[in-house]
């Protein structure tokens, strides 16, 4: 795997966070942010999984999906490890005719 690159399902992103790609590897890096991918499921339900961790959590609204969120990244992490920013990115699929 190249330094920098880390698979996720089938698409790889690029890890530029310079202490994780600086000289010393071992270094643990503060985490600053995390990502959550965001898409409504059939029934209408908001789904959230998080990009780089092991963390999903659902809600029927925008405002409960917030709430959720935080809390679901607030239990994963040790105390005072938990990233300062979390972004939702909603996730729309559209379907053209050609």
């Amino acid at each position: 795997m190249r330094k920098g690159l880390y698979p996720v399902g089938k698409v790889w992103l690029l890890d530029s966070h310079p202490a994780r790609n600086s000289v010393n590897p071992t270094m643990e890096a503060e985490m600053v942010e995390i990502v959550f991918l965001v898409d409504k499921d059939p029934k209408g339900r908001f789904a959230a999984r998080a990009l780089d961790e092991a963390i999903f959590t659902e809600a029927d609204t925008v405002e409960e999906l917030h709430v959720s969120v935080r809390d679901a990244v607030n239990c994963h992490f040790d105390e005072g490890q938990a990233p300062k920013v979390i972004w939702l990115r909603f996730v729309r699929d559209t379907r053209l005719c050609a």
